[in-house]
């Protein structure tokens, strides 16, 4: 089995593609390896063997990314275009992880992730995506038993970490940009409303439900991160999945 090398390995995506498999990995988290340094990433690519490179390093933070833009552009961009070029120095193939914040960006951290996106040739893969783990926030509250603010007039469909490594995995000799969401285009409140029928919790006494404004000095966020998916998945179902593979009780 050919073996991927995962750059960012300290990340939620990684940690849990790790996990799934191990032995086909190898991971440098972001201390162990900069991905703006050229010249690290130079030996790593010289030292080990592998043949996918899955790139997880990111700045995710949209109010860091907003405060420190540079900071933001040179990791979320400028890493990217590094990896792409050793990926065809070296004949390895590169898998990047992207966001759905990269179509028609609307603050620093789109803006940088749809730099990035640019940067990756054809012939290699983005997986653009939205997903939810257990340190999501909604899901993190409820979990503790705890009231969760949610948007009515956020909208967005995303997919569970779970399905999303399996599928990167199933997918890691596609090509081009490919789009990894549940199917339908559904509100926050209404995906923390599925999280309290997934758990069996009482929606109406844990959920706080509010609306999102864009204003001046306020960091701007999408009105609406829906991405039609290039792969069939149903958000309840994918719910019940991914409580089954991280138990709750």
């Amino acid at each position: 089995m050919k073996k991927f090398l995962i750059i960012g390995g300290d990340s939620q995506l990684a940690k849990s593609f790790i996990k799934k498999y191990p032995k086909i990995t190898i991971s440098f988290s972001k201390k162990q390896c900069d991905v703006t340094n050229e010249r690290i990433l130079k030996k790593i690519f010289k030292k080990y063997s592998f043949h996918y490179v899955l790139n997880c390093a990111a700045i995710t933070d949209m109010e860091y990314a907003e405060k420190y833009p540079l900071k933001s552009v040179t990791v979320n961009s400028f890493g990217v275009y590094l990896l792409n070029k050793l990926c065809l120095k070296y004949k390895k193939k590169l898998l990047h992880v992207s966001s759905d914040y990269a179509i028609d960006p609307v603050n620093t951290y789109g803006i940088s992730k749809k730099i990035g996106e640019q940067f990756v040739e054809k012939r290699f893969h983005t997986v653009r995506t939205a997903f939810y783990s257990k340190k999501t926030y909604i899901i993190d509250q409820l979990l503790k038993k705890k009231k969760a603010t949610c948007y009515s007039n956020l909208f967005f469909n995303p997919i569970s970490i779970d399905r999303l490594i399996e599928e990167i995995f199933i997918n890691r000799d596609s090509s081009g940009i490919k789009n990894y969401f549940s199917n339908k285009k559904i509100s926050l409140c209404q995906f923390t409303e599925y999280v309290c029928e997934a758990i069996d919790l009482d929606k109406k006494k844990l959920i706080i439900k509010t609306e999102y404004k864009n204003s001046q000095g306020k960091l701007p966020r999408k009105i609406n991160s829906y991405v039609k998916s290039d792969i069939n998945v149903d958000l309840k179902k994918d719910l019940k999945y991914f409580f089954k593979k991280n138990p709750y009780y």
